[in-house]
């Protein structure tokens, strides 16, 4: 609604459990600290960009109790320093801060809309990342030890604490309420800076510590981190991320145009030579059940296939090059915060959720339809009457996810018929 997110979810005030709360291990002592008046260092904050400033929190008592919670905050970064000292009669004491109950606060309505909505951590622990979603945790609690950073996240936004690898440790918990949904909380030791705001590629990637790893890409993370890049250059030319999306898709066929004319080559090849190889497949019917048979029509093929400069794989192979392509676009149109509360044009003003009139899973399943009917194939016409079922179980599967993938599809799709059309034209000739 173009307000300021808050991140710490309502249900810390239905609970009185808040982010920054503190833990021992010693639940009397918890208790005490919980509900004791700290002293604040200073009684309001308005930093500005360029500013930086401090503000701590101390209660003391004269039995030799001290604790102190002091953050540095800069009015140009989402990183804020942190310093907790914790002793009891004298005696220091190793607390960790806690945060929780879950993160941000999403409406119903929003969450139905929203692809990828879960939410749930991700820790560094030695060279691996862990991730571990709310609703799928096991048991009651999981625990990591020589921990870089441990952070709380959904889909867009993460509170990350960055600790020392060889003294921090992280607890993911859930705790069951009479009524109500499970509380999620997650408690780190020894923090040294946290980190609250946006899964904002460059952002983490200049934070360091491999905290871009947060953001989900999948398999071919790589390939789109490479196309996040591709796309915010365009953006930087074209301010709408919609177009962006169209003009990349664009660019992607061109640089697969030769890929997909010669995959289109092989099947308008094979599919000549259909008559020839039922014939092959008439003269020796007993193939599945005679091997000697099923040898000698294999090798009569391979000497057609051979005559015909024809390679049985050629119509898969560059389709196969393509789906990291495909899987990388995909992914990095699901999990990108630029994409969030960004419009396109007309009815479409959020790229980030499913199009509320369907409109384009809709064209987007017209168009595969075009597109299969204008490709050549090999396969019979039963298998031929099953393939033009695929457009329809696209567009379900597709009238849910953001309008943003379903752009991309429709682009590629649209772009797919035009290409179609002229290779056909060339193969005719």
């Amino acid at each position: 609604e173009g307000e300021v997110l808050e991140l710490v979810s309502p249900r810390a005030q239905e609970v009185g459990l808040y982010p920054f709360r503190l833990e021992t291990g010693d639940k009397q002592f918890d208790q005490t600290i919980h509900q004791v008046l700290f002293q604040p260092s200073v009684t309001s904050l308005n930093i500005q960009p360029g500013e930086a400033a401090e503000l701590s929190f101390t209660y003391a008592t004269e039995d030799g109790t001290l604790v102190t919670k002091t953050f540095a905050f800069s009015g140009d970064s989402y990183v804020i320093s942190i310093n907790i000292t914790v002793i009891k009669n004298n005696t220091p004491l190793t607390p960790s801060v806690l945060w929780g109950p879950s993160i941000t606060h999403t409406s119903p309505l929003q969450q139905k809309q929203r692809f990828g909505r879960g939410r749930g951590i991700s820790i560094l622990s030695g060279p691996k990342v862990y991730h571990q979603k709310e609703e799928k945790l096991k048991g009651n609690q999981v625990a990591f030890n020589f921990v870089t950073w441990a952070a709380y996240e959904d889909n867009y936004f993460a509170v990350i604490f960055l600790g020392q690898p060889e003294k921090t440790s992280a607890l993911f918990r859930k705790e069951t309420q009479e009524e109500g949904a499970p509380l999620y909380f997650l408690s780190v030791t020894n923090v040294t800076r946290a980190y609250l705001g946006p899964k904002d590629f460059e952002l983490l990637s200049q934070l360091g510590f491999q905290t871009k790893k947060i953001i989900r890409f999948g398999f071919f993370g790589w390939i789109a981190e490479i196309l996040l890049k591709a796309i915010k250059s365009i953006h930087s030319a074209f301010p709408n991320w919609g177009v962006a999306i169209i003009i990349l898709t664009f660019i992607i066929k061109i640089l697969f145009f030769p890929l997909t004319y010669s995959s289109t080559k092989s099947m308008a090849k094979m599919q000549e030579l259909q008559p020839k190889i039922k014939a092959l497949r008439a003269k020796y019917k007993k193939a599945k059940s005679d091997i000697t048979q099923r040898r000698k029509m294999n090798e009569e093929m391979m000497k057609l296939y051979k005559e015909h400069g024809i390679n049985p794989a050629g119509g898969c192979l560059p389709l196969l090059i393509q789906i990291p392509i495909f899987w990388g676009f995909f992914r990095m149109l699901a999990v990108s915060i630029e994409f969030r509360h960004s419009p396109f044009v007309f009815w479409i003003n959020d790229l980030s959720v499913k199009d509320p009139y369907y409109v384009t899973p809709i064209l987007m399943g017209i168009t595969q339809f075009i597109s299969q009917k204008m490709t050549p194939t090999t396969a019979d016409p039963t298998q031929q009457r099953m393939m033009l079922i695929m457009p329809v179980v696209m567009t379900i599967f597709f009238m849910n996810f953001q309008s943003g993938l379903v752009l991309y599809w429709l682009t590629n799709n649209v772009l797919q018929i035009g290409q179609q059309y002229i290779m056909n034209k060339l193969m005719h000739k």
